[in-house]
């Protein structure tokens, strides 16, 4: 099995070789064991555990929540409940922000109009209502 430097699989995985030694403090990665020349090796097995976490924070999970995810990729026979139990509030999560967020935009698109109405000379009326709340 072929093995990597820190910055070789750092590369490989497209992350920063300070990434690793911070998935590594923080237990989403084992540290590797040391060579007789004191160098770290890694496993190809790292660069896929890399990738795994890399793609699940981009799916917005916490890392706490991809430590879950990566204990049940552990034992596979009982993970699908459990992953299909947090894919399922990861949706209702962003659902609830798609809904936060669309309201702001209402809210944003109302309070320009506001502006844009606004033909005195005086302070806008936007800034006044921002104030209020």
């Amino acid at each position: 099995m072929r093995k990597y430097s820190i910055s070789q699989i750092a590369e490989k995985a497209e992350v920063s070789a300070d990434t690793i030694r911070f998935y590594e403090k923080q237990g989403l990665l084992a540290p590797p064991k040391r060579e007789l020349n004191k160098y770290r090796k890694y496993s190809e097995k790292t660069v896929t555990r890399l990738i795994f976490i890399k793609h699940t924070q981009e799916m917005g999970f916490s890392l706490n929540e991809i430590a879950d995810l990566l204990s049940l990729k552990e034992i596979p026979d009982s993970a699908c409940g459990k992953v299909y139990k947090k894919f399922g509030e990861r949706i209702e999560y962003i659902n609830e922000k798609i809904n936060q967020l669309e309201y702001l935009k209402r809210t944003l698109y109302h309070l320009r109009e506001m502006c844009h109405k606004n033909t005195k000379e005086s302070i806008c009326p936007v800034l006044d209502s921002v104030d209020e709340g």
